[in-house]
């Protein structure tokens, strides 16, 4: 013992014993958790001994344990005074900093200790834990394998490393390192996991299976087990297993939020939207400031229509991490379907600023500028759509240059995208097109291209179905990219307005002749959208839309594609109206057909869907109901649409309810009627 060279022997609560005696019963009480009696007898040995460096630093660790920072800082600095080189000192002062969070002067500490010291394996070890959270990856594998180099045996050492290999996506070199670390602590229940988790990423999804049960088998009460097997499950798409392992988890851990939170995103996957919201809601009582949680809360609510609520979760989620890219978007898309355009475009503005190349937001921006009619950047914004992965529209594939402002070529092909109702709608530039080449050729979905071939008769169409060879053009552009050249404001938008679709009019005739009485005024309805995204806000119920209407001495007329006999039959029980088909029309596959069925129609009632586009293009008189923030096409507000010249909108008043939409609707088909 340094320094406890005399006296021979100290007298203390009634007890003679030697300094190193009365040393060696202060670490026996102090390594045993009795911190009060261990630290009297350490003052009374500094009483007799004030310049000793190994009292100090016992004391100094005993009130790190307490967690009096104050005291145990200054017993280390009296240690380092009495002696520099005790390479000890140093270490157990990284250690008391790296608890404060401390990390820079907590690395000082460990990197003075290994000057006085480098054949401690802690010393380094405890080094590259503050370098790899520190980020500095290279020094901590370094310094890693210094440890080892020095204690092969160290399985924590062993184990580190294999969580920095996996942080740097080396899990076959990660994997190697945890069955060393396994083999020197083989009931280490962590250690499993982690080499399970490394089986996962690896693809070696029955060695993960395997390394799970074994986890399960040493500790079958271990939260973490079960929680990890369920995001196994879940990436082997075994979906009633995830719950069950993520129920199992909570048993052994009611507190375990991760747990929670992964059942609330289940249950909102599947539309569970109740329990989703309950679970997240226990996710938080527990760990409150999770940035995460409040944002899937906030998406939870959004799904409802609750956006007043779902913006103060995303705003909790900002105030905990205000820079989440994330939170700050769903909050601006909170508020664009508020219709609160402007804040909307500012949060944009401020995603992109936080990460410029975002693409949901440039798009998101794109839809909300198209919506309050800044046409001009809201089509250059629109153009991030290639970059979306979630875009349904292939790109298409070609060595020919797309097609740039200011250019012109001698043959140009027009390619189309997303759906049947945006290919109608940007159909309307195509009188436009001529401008740009010598011959143009058009691809569009093939039920689409004999009623452009008649209403554009100077253009090629062809299906696109069919492959184009490269030499028939020499520069391409998709057809939702018209816009960028001709239709940068209301006015050069609107100047196309009366360009209507061409039907079959022989076509027509004869479904005039064979169906239509003189003087039958014939309403065609189509109440549904079949979109996976926005389908269900759109859609509402034929019974209810045939009621609101209140229209009598009229016949409704099925356009409606799909299967409609349930609810023309529930038409027919609740009102006693029948909902009349034309025979063999099929409306989904021959929208020739449809189209030409719906002009000898006197007014067309839709949603918004392609049906709702092609009846506008035709000409006819379509009135379109549309929910509380429409798609941006129809712009912010208004009943009438740049796009079409002989159609009126009928916008819910709030969201997700129908009935003003219906009666202003119904008011003004009684009057046109009169």
């Amino acid at each position: 013992m340094d320094l406890l060279t005399s006296p021979s022997s100290i007298v203390f609560k009634g007890q003679i014993l030697t300094p190193d005696a009365w040393r060696d019963l202060a670490l026996s009480l102090h390594q045993n958790g009795q911190l009060n009696e261990a630290e009297s007898i350490y003052l009374k040995l500094l009483s007799f001994f004030p310049l000793g460096a190994e009292v100090h630093l016992l004391l100094g660790m005993l009130n790190a344990q307490r967690e009096c920072v104050t005291q145990s800082l200054e017993f280390f600095g009296r240690a380092m005074v009495a002696d520099p080189t005790n390479s000890a000192i140093q270490f157990n002062l990284g250690l008391l900093l790296e608890q404060q969070k401390q990390s820079n002067l907590a690395l000082e500490a460990f990197n003075r200790a290994l000057l006085i010291n480098d054949k401690v394996a802690l010393h380094w070890y405890n080094a590259a834990l503050t370098y790899h959270q520190l980020g500095q990856i290279d020094l901590a594998l370094f310094h890693l394998d210094e440890t080892l180099r020095r204690d092969s045996s160290l399985s924590m050492a062993w184990s580190q490393k294999a969580i920095v290999l996996m942080g740097l996506g080396r899990f076959s070199d990660s994997k190697r390192c945890l069955e060393i670390a396994i083999a020197l602590e083989p009931g280490s229940v962590s250690l499993i996991l982690n080499l399970a988790q490394v089986f996962q990423e690896l693809g070696e999804n029955q060695s993960a299976l395997s390394a799970y049960r074994l986890a399960l088998m040493v500790s079958p009460l271990n939260p973490r087990a079960h929680f990890n097997f369920s995001l196994l499950n879940a990436s082997m798409g075994f979906k009633d297993a995830v719950v069950l392992d993520l129920e199992r988890a909570l048993i052994c851990d009611p507190a375990f939020a991760s747990a929670w939170f992964n059942l609330g995103y289940i249950a909102k996957e599947q539309g569970g939207f109740i329990d989703a919201q309950i679970y997240v809601q226990r996710s938080l009582l527990i760990r409150p400031f999770h940035a995460n949680s409040h944002n899937n809360l906030g998406v939870i609510f959004k799904e409802q229509g609750q956006l007043d609520l779902a913006i103060r979760c995303y705003d909790r989620s900002i105030c905990i991490d205000p820079f989440s890219v994330q939170g700050l978007l769903n909050k601006a898309n909170a508020l664009q379907d508020l219709k609160q355009i402007e804040s909307a475009l500012a949060l944009y503005d401020l995603v992109l600023i936080l990460k410029p190349d975002h693409v949901d937001s440039h798009l998101s921006r794109s839809f909300a500028l198209l919506q309050n009619g800044h046409f001009q950047e809201g089509w250059e914004c629109y153009e991030w759509r290639w970059l979306d992965p979630k875009l349904s529209s292939p790109v298409l594939s070609t060595s020919r240059p797309p097609m740039e402002i200011g250019m012109r070529v001698e043959r140009l092909l027009i390619w189309p995208e997303q759906g049947v109702g945006t290919e109608v709608m940007f159909c309307k530039f195509l009188n436009h097109v001529s401008s740009l080449a010598g011959s143009v050729t058009v691809q569009l979905d093939p039920r689409l291209v004999a009623l452009l071939e008649r209403t554009y008769p100077s253009l090629k169409f062809v299906s696109s179905e069919i492959q184009i060879n490269e030499s028939d053009f020499d520069a391409h552009l998709p057809l939702g990219s018209l816009g960028r050249w001709f239709g940068k404001d209301l006015q050069s938008i609107s100047s196309n307005a009366s360009q209507h679709l061409r039907v079959d009019e022989q076509r027509r005739a004869e479904i005039i002749r064979q169906y239509k009485e003189s003087g039958e005024i014939w309403i065609g309805v189509n109440w549904k959208s079949k979109s996976l995204t926005t389908g269900k806000d759109r859609s509402l119920d034929l019974v209810t839309l045939i009621k609101s209407l209140n229209l009598t001495q009229v016949r409704f007329i099925d356009l409606q594609y799909g299967d409609t006999s349930e609810e023309t039959q529930n038409l027919k029980a609740a009102l006693g109206i029948d909902l009349f088909r034309i025979p063999g029309l099929d409306k989904f596959n021959d929208l020739d057909g449809l189209a030409t069925l719906i002009t000898c129609c006197n007014w067309v009632v839709s949603v918004d869907n392609s049906t709702a586009h092609l009846s506008s293009a035709t000409g006819t008189p379509t009135l379109i109901l549309l929910p509380f923030n429409a798609d941006w096409r129809w712009l912010k507000s208004g009943t009438k649409t740049p796009w079409y010249d002989n159609t009126k909108l009928f916008r819910q008043k709030q969201m997700r309810v129908w009935e003003g939409a219906l009666r202003e609707l119904s008011k003004f088909l009684q009057q046109a009627l009169q």
